[in-house]
């Protein structure tokens, strides 16, 4: 499942190998808030260790085992986000299952593709605007999760101050909230798409 540009800024490419590698996203609010050459990563939820998953689909695993190795992947993800000078607070919950609330900037000024926890692309025409892309997910990688009853449901939230020139947000800014915003399933395609100059 892991993507990534080998020009993509550290920050967010970084990301990208946290999640992919081992953890599945769930119960999530992701927000983006862009701002011409930056891009600042907030997110609130759970991941949902792979490796774990698979020990608890395995009759022989110990719960202590299954714990440990969640455990684990949280204190790395934990770690590697401070690493990258990010802030960020974990809890353990239950099975493979933690929690995560982080954030982090990143310079979006030279990116031609950047990936962001193997979710959404960020990216640059050629003329200088910022696009958004949701990222397709193979039906074998959806086949495998649903096999270690692994579930990956939350919100997409995309914040900016410049001109958006389209999108297919589900909700869109207005009264009540400043968001474009789409709900995002692993068991089916959502697309998602912004364009902003």
């Amino acid at each position: 499942m892991c993507k990534m540009s080998l020009a993509a800024p550290p920050v967010l490419a970084l990301l990208a190998l946290l999640a992919c590698a081992c953890t599945v996203p769930d119960g999530y609010v992701m927000t983006l808030t862009v701002d011409h050459d930056t891009c600042l990563v907030e997110y609130s939820g759970r991941f949902h260790c792979v490796v774990a998953a698979m020990m608890a689909r395995d009759k022989g695993a110990a719960d202590a085992h299954v714990r440990n190795e969640a455990m684990a992947a949280m204190k790395e993800f934990e770690a590697a986000v401070l690493r990258l000078g990010g802030r960020v607070e974990t809890r353990y919950v239950s099975g493979d299952a933690f929690e995560a609330d982080f954030s982090l900037t990143a310079d979006l000024g030279e990116s031609r593709q950047v990936d962001v926890l193997d979710m959404v692309l960020l990216g640059r025409t050629p003329s200088g605007t910022l696009t958004v892309r949701g990222v397709s997910v193979s039906d074998a990688d959806r086949k495998n999760l649903a096999g270690l009853a692994v579930q990956s449901r939350g919100e997409l939230r995309v914040k900016t101050g410049g001109t958006v020139l389209g999108d297919n947000a589900q909700d869109k800014p207005g009264m009540l909230s400043d968001f474009y915003s789409w709900k995002l399933d692993i068991a089916k395609d959502t697309p998602v798409f912004i364009e902003i100059r």
